[in-house]
Formats: structure tokens, sequence, C-alpha cells
């Protein structure tokens, strides 16, 4: 009795198969009862006869029955999958009871592909195998499904694991990155819980740059309780070769309709091979272009495409590969909001009417022609009439040029513009210049928010070399479009008034420099927003900066550039919260606003907040990559896109070896397991007994034919 104990059924459905049992017993009885008419020509076949009767020939026909019932039997059982555990080294006292805590790997690189089967199906089955492998009165479990917000199944251990069994059945593969650090933490607490034996599996694709971001973790978080046994399960196969796209965007980031942009996505290839691909370029669902590729071992380029739009309003952007090893990663999405004109807001106590001051020059470099012909639509105000109501146009930047004292709700009003995601560009003239910066940052004391610290004035103008743009980062967002030709431009440029620079925030970029190696633009992120500070103005006898057409592209480039982030793209990251900025206007009092996922079915979980004519929409944790729309009964009124994390592509693992012993604290045995060597991951107290049953149906179905061949001769 304790032997077959010791047995289960992992596949226990499959015994109902056992009723075929009947068919050999029903032949056996119709041929008992059966009742041939037989003709005696001779008495030596008469006594054939009598013998055939006799009770030897019934003996055979009885072994004959049980030999292929015992095959019927036998042949079930191995498709019931039978278990045989070892009951000795599990004494029935309960605090030898083994805790096993399973964590599944969930991040959108367990998509990848290898001989037409994916690192989710594996490590699903394996976890799956493992389950099965476990005795309710041995163990108890309990499972991590590790994604962006792992949580257990359940909140205590248990011995159902027809219940986990069921949550494995109902897991899919999202585009998420996994929050790996915060799983190991949820399945230490588990662990800790309990008194017996502790075992932690864990089912990953061990993909280096998400096991990367858990090595920090493990130094600072509380090691896993004594004793525990890791179990490392993972495929043996060879990371395949991936390419990704990432990064769509478009120049100028704000599309004006009718006129040309460029749109913009990151290639990737992540393999030490020379790989050729083809990107295709997809604009509301109709394919537009196609080009191709070809990028060296782990080589990444960007792919810009020419298009103009003719329509207002968002447009869905989608870059495309051929499907590779990992098809998450294989597009990009985009959208792009097409506008008439930019809206641009300068802020001046200087005439915009007269030549020579900063404000006549930037109105003019933004608006030459001052109708509906020009790409900005610029507007000018007093510092003291700026207020919020004079954001209610969300311009795309605001520039502040030579004012005067800057009052607490001018500079309140400005900070909160920044922390919403708006850009600013503050041009250092004379003074009160250095006051109203340092007071914008006294806000948000004790932290910092100018790129840089306005020293002196430097009146260079008695010099015999004036300062001029000597360098500059060209590889930025801002600077991206200056060819050679355009930086010659900029060099010629001089300048007389400048301040001197007596700090460089750690945080700031330096976007260009004079001759003499100071300061001359860097920027600074302030909340959501970016501060930019121009070391000088374009005013006449500051520098000449105003004369020079490459001043026009350095503002309008600027203007561009700052456009607020809620407009940029719209993009989100799947996994995280994402909200949509002024997806209006909507109808007031008119049906209730609803989000359609990439499959076009509702999702619920959604915040709206702001008025009607400026709402935003926050998203909570978009699941698929693809378009999200904001729908108002059938009328689309916002449009998002959401991609994959842009580090699930590389798809390269971590040493196993090197996991383990980072997992590994005093006192902990790790094993670094791989599945397709064991039924389960836990130990070695499961033994597979279905080959043992299958071969033992072969030697039962073999000893009946020799049977009959021996009893025939």
């Amino acid at each position: 009795m304790t032997m077959l104990s010791a047995i289960t059924f992992t596949a226990p459905t499959m015994l109902t198969a056992a009723v075929l049992v009947a068919f050999p017993i029903a032949a056996h009885l119709l041929n008992r009862r059966a009742q041939p008419y037989v003709v005696f020509p001779t008495i030596r076949l008469l006594a054939e006869s009598s013998g055939s009767q006799s009770h030897f020939f019934k003996f055979r026909r009885m072994i004959l029955l049980i030999l292929r019932c015992l095959f019927v039997m036998l042949l079930v059982a191995a498709f019931a999958n039978p278990i045989w555990r070892d009951q000795g080294r599990h004494p029935a006292n309960t605090r030898d009871t083994t805790a096993v805590v399973m964590i599944l790997d969930l991040s959108a690189s367990t998509g990848q592909r290898t001989n037409g089967v994916t690192a989710h199906q594996f490590l699903l089955t394996a976890a799956k195998r493992t389950l099965d492998g476990l005795a309710p009165a041995d163990h108890v479990a309990n499972m991590i499904l590790a994604d962006a917000d792992p949580k257990p199944a359940l909140p205590f251990l248990t011995g159902n694991f027809d219940l986990l069994r069921q949550t494995l059945t109902e897991v899919s593969l999202t585009g998420e990155r996994a929050d790996l650090a915060g799983a190991l933490a949820r399945a230490r607490q588990l662990l800790a819980e309990h008194n017996g034996p502790r075992h932690l599996v864990i089912f990953s694709d061990l993909q280096a740059t998400n096991w990367t971001d858990v090595q920090a973790s493990l130094a600072a978080d509380q090691p896993l309780p004594d004793g525990t046994e890791v179990r490392i399960v993972a495929p043996t196969a060879a990371a395949p070769a991936n390419l990704s796209l990432t990064t769509p965007t478009v120049y100028p980031h704000s599309p004006v309709t009718g006129q040309p942009v460029h749109l913009a996505v990151k290639v990737s290839n992540h393999s030490p091979d020379h790989r050729t691909t083809t990107v295709d370029l997809t604009i509301d669902g109709e394919k537009t272009d196609t080009q191709s590729a070809s990028l060296g071992p782990w080589q990444q380029r960007e792919m810009t495409f020419a298009h103009t739009f003719f329509r207002l309003g968002d447009q869905a952007v989608t870059f495309s590969l051929p499907l590779d090893a990992m098809a998450g990663d294989d597009t990009a999405h985009f959208v792009a909001r097409c506008i008439e004109r930019i809206p641009v807001l300068i802020v001046g106590d200087d005439d915009p009417n007269k030549p020579g001051t900063t404000s006549f020059f930037l109105v003019r470099a933004l608006a030459p022609r001052n109708n509906a012909e020009d790409r900005f639509n610029v507007r000018h105000v007093p510092s003291g009439r700026f207020k919020e109501a004079t954001l209610q146009d969300a311009p795309s930047a605001i520039l502040v040029s030579d004012t005067g004292v800057l009052g607490p709700s001018v500079l309140n009003t400005m900070y909160e513009y920044l922390r919403r995601g708006g850009g600013i560009v503050y041009f250092c003239g004379p003074e009160p210049a250095a006051r109203n910066l340092t007071s914008l940052e006294s806000l948000t004391k004790p932290q910092r928010l100018l790129p840089w610290r306005p020293g002196r004035v430097r009146n260079v103008a008695g010099r015999r070399d004036l300062l001029f743009l000597a360098d500059g980062d060209w590889g930025s967002s801002f600077l991206r479009e200056f060819n050679d030709r355009s930086r010659l431009a900029l060099a010629e440029i001089q300048f007389a008034h400048v301040w001197s620079v007596d700090q460089v925030d750690p945080n700031a970029r330096v976007l260009l420099k004079y001759s003499d190696g100071s300061v001359a633009m860097a920027d600074r992120s302030v909340g959501a927003g970016r501060l930019v500070m121009a070391n000088f103005t374009p005013a006449l006898g500051v520098s000449d900066l105003g004369k020079h057409g490459a001043f026009v592209a350095l503002i309008q480039s600027l203007a561009e550039d700052l456009r607020p982030p809620g407009d940029e793209g719209r993009q989100a990251t799947v996994g995280r919260t994402e909200a949509f900025y002024r997806i209006g206007p909507s109808e007031p009092g008119g049906p209730p606003i609803h989000v359609l996922d990439p499959g076009g079915t509702h999702t619920n979980d959604i915040d709206l907040s702001g008025a009607a004519d400026n709402i935003t929409l926050t998203i909570h944790r978009p699941r698929q990559s693809g378009f999200y729309r904001a729908m108002q009964a059938d009328r689309q009124i916002g449009l998002l896109a959401a991609n994959s994390d842009a580090r699930e592509s590389d798809l390269r693992r971590i040493d196993r070896n090197l996991l383990a012993h980072q997992l590994a604290p005093q006192n902990t045995n790790v094993y670094a397991h791989q599945m397709n060597k064991s039924p389960s991951a836990v130990g070695n107290r499961a033994t597979p007994l279905w080959g043992a049953a299958l071969l033992a149906a072969l030697a039962v179905i073999g000893l009946e034919s020799a049977l009959l061949w021996g009893w025939k001769r």
C-alpha cells in the first residue's frame, strides 16, 4: 500500500480510457458461448474436437484474456503519466513539508522564438511539469507571475495545485518588462513565512538587460531565508539573433499640413553577424514607403523617410520589419499630430515693433510674413500680462526676451508650465535677468532648476577677438539639422556682452559653447518640461546674432524642439502608466469617453481629468503595443501609440552560474537546472513511470504473440 500511495498520475483524466478493457473481455465471452456446427467424418476428428474442449485449452484462453486486458491497462496508465515519489524522504511532520515558490518570467523578451517554439511556451511547460511533480501531502506552493507588477497567485502557500494549474492556463504573453526585483522580494516574503524546507524555482529566459537591473537590488535587499534551495530553469538553446525598431519620431516635431517632414526610426542589430533587412512605413493603415537597411554586428542606425501630411489631426505612423526571432519589437508605433501653424509665445517688455530689440528679432525669425503662410503663429505679451490665461492656446514654446523684474505670479506660472511639460527659452540679456532666474529657482529649493548659474556680465566689445560659437552638441535633436555649412554660419556670429558662468549643473546638457570654452547655451529637465538658458540675446549692441540667417534656423529649431512631450509623438511604453494630453475637444454632456486597445476591445483601466476642451486621459499599464484610441461614441477624439520597452530586444543572456552565485546567500544551496533532464525542477523525489508502463505494455503484447506462435506449433 505504501508503494501504491507513492504513485500518482499527472494526467488522471486519461484513466477513463480504462473502459477499453471491456473489448477483450467481450470478445472472450462471445467466443466462449459460440456453438459451432461440427461434422464428424472420422473418429480422429471427433477426438480432436473433444480435445479442444479440454480444461487445458480453456486455461490457455484465460491466459490470453489476462494478457490482453493487462496490455490495455498498461497502455492507458502510460498515457496517464504516472509518477513515483520517494515517500521515505518526507516525514509526516508538517514542519518537514516543503514550500515551493515559483517565479514565472513574463517579460516581452520571452516571446523570442527558437526552432518554432517561444521561450514563453517552454517556460510555461516547465512550470506545469514542476507543478505535476508536487504532492499535496509533501508540498505547499505558490506562483508569482513576473510582469510589470508581479503578484503571487494567492496571498499564502497552498496545497491546491489545481488552482495554480488553472492560473497557468490563463497566462498570456504581454509586451511588458518584468519587475524581477519585485518578484524576488515577494517570493522572499512567502518563503520566510514557512518553517520547513524551502525551494525557489525561477523560470526565465535570463535576459541580461533585465537581470542586470536586479543585481544592484540583491545587495541591498534581505537575502533569502537560510536553507533555501534555488532552482533556475531556462532554455538551453543559445539566444537567437534579433532585429528591433525603436525611437520612432518626426522632424520637425510639429508637422504642419502641406509641408515636408522626416519620419525616422532606429533599427538595431542584436547579433554578432551582419544583417540586411527592409523597413516599411505605414500611415493610417496604408503602406507608403519601403527602405533597405544593412547593419553590422551590434550596430544601430536611423532610417529616415520623407513625407508630407495633408490632413489635420492625429496620424497613426507604423514602422515594421519582416518577422524574425522576436515579433514584439518588429513594429514601432508613433502618433504625429498635424497642425496648421505652431503656436509660440514671446514674453518681453521690449517693443517687438522697434528694430534692434530682442522681441523684434524673435518675432521676425519665427513669422517673417506675419500671415497664415508662416509656419509659426507668434504672440507677444508683456511680462505684466503673462498669466495662466495666456497659456490656453497651448504654445509649443515660450521665449523670454528682455524683461523687467518678474513678479511671483509670473514666475509661478512659468514654473507650472515647465513642470507640466512645457519648454521655455530664457535669453539672458542685461539685468535683471540673473535676479529673475534666481527667483525662479527659489521655487524648487533645495533642488536645482537652472542649467547654469549666471555670474557677472562680461563685456568683450573692446577686445580684439570677440566671442563666437565654436562648438555644439550636434547630435542633439535641437542641432541635428545643422550641417557643416550651417555650423560655419553660426561661427561667423560675434558676441560682445555675455554672462560669466559660475557653475554648470551636472544634470544639464551643454548645447553650444563659445570660442573660449564657456557655455553659450544649455538646457535641463524641469518636471516634464525643459528649460533652455541662452547666454546671449539677439539685441543690437549685445551681438550681431539677429543679422544672420543662421539665427532664424537656430530660433525655429528651438521652438520646434521644445514642443511639450504630451503632444510630441504621444507615445507610451507597455506596462507603464501613460497619459493622453489634451485629447479633446469632446462633446460636453455627450456619451462617455472610452478607450479601445490595439485589439479593438474596451479597456477599463483609465482615468479622466480636466475640462471638455482640455482633457487628460490616463491609461494604467497598457498591456499591448499598438494604438490606443480614445472614443466618444463612434468618434475618435484621441490617439496614443504604445511600444514595448526597447531594452527587451537584446536577447543576450546572463551567465546562469553567475546569477546563481548572486542569488545564494550563506547556507543557501543553488542549482542551475536544465528542465529537459527532469520532469520536475524540485529535487529528484518524483520519477516518471510512463516509459516503464509503455515498455511493459509492449512486453505483454510480445508475450501474447510468442504464446500464440508456440501453441500453433
